[in-house]
């Protein structure tokens, strides 16, 4: 299925509280600018936005998530994937598909569940991951998507 309906969620939302927006992915540098934009867009329709950053290991003191439990995992899979034996990779990913899944299943994330919508960049891969493992008995959260390099790259 297509997922949740963006528009359909944020025409909706009561503008008493900040839209709590999870921005995801790998690279801090790379997600502020979209994350400030976004927030941008929103305030100028007369919505705040309270953004949490979750994942981005690099450089994660722009965000202030080092110990974050995402950032943890994507960097323990990313961090040494352009250097690794197509062998190494492949294990890599099914360790990091495994604890996703049981971190998701846990529901050790508030900050992830919590949110009204996801704002998720790259790397593609840990965004697909995201949707594929979500638990069956959480609703689907609406996410957008900004990719600031090719789709393939990483």
């Amino acid at each position: 299925s297509p997922g949740p309906d963006v528009l359909g969620t944020l025409s909706r939302w009561n503008q008493a509280r900040p839209l709590a927006v999870s921005v995801l992915g790998t690279h801090s540098g790379l997600s502020t600018a979209v994350a400030a934009a976004f927030s941008a867009a929103l305030r100028e329709g007369g919505q705040d936005a309270e953004l949490a950053y979750l994942g981005h290991w690099a450089w994660c003191q722009n965000v202030d998530n080092c110990d974050e439990l995402l950032a943890k995992l994507f960097q323990a899979y990313q961090q040494d994937w352009a250097e690794s034996s197509t062998e190494v990779n492949l294990a890599n990913f099914e360790r990091l598909q495994g604890e996703l899944a049981q971190t998701l299943g846990r529901g050790q994330l508030p900050r992830l569940f919590g949110a009204d919508v996801l704002l998720c960049t790259r790397p593609f891969l840990f965004c697909w991951l995201l949707r594929e493992l979500w638990p069956h008995d959480r609703p689907q959260l609406p996410m957008l998507h900004y990719y600031s390099g090719p789709l393939l790259f990483d």
